[in-house]
């Protein structure tokens, strides 16, 4: 359904995840499918969910740590706003 129909994109992304339809133009639609023409270039948008560390044996759960680490290291004493 992902890759052969592109459902994600004309299901979620142009129907449940916009709040202001009237934004998605045929023009912006137009631009958000063109990087993924085919079913075969829509694999990454199934697998992308899929490498969302979801507890700490994921997959890219020691990259994940990594980020988070350098961040509180280098980050956690400035401001946010």
């Amino acid at each position: 359904m992902v890759k052969r129909l592109d459902l994600f994109k004309r299901v979620f992304l142009f129907r449940a995840g916009v709040v202001r339809r009237e934004r998605l133009t045929p023009m912006v639609k137009r631009a958000y499918h063109a990087p993924h023409p085919t079913a075969a270039s829509r694999t990454p948008i199934l697998v992308f969910p899929r490498e969302i560390p979801s507890d700490p044996s994921g997959p890219v759960s020691d990259l994940c740590a990594q980020i988070e680490e350098q961040l509180n290291l280098h980050f956690r004493d400035k401001p946010s706003g």
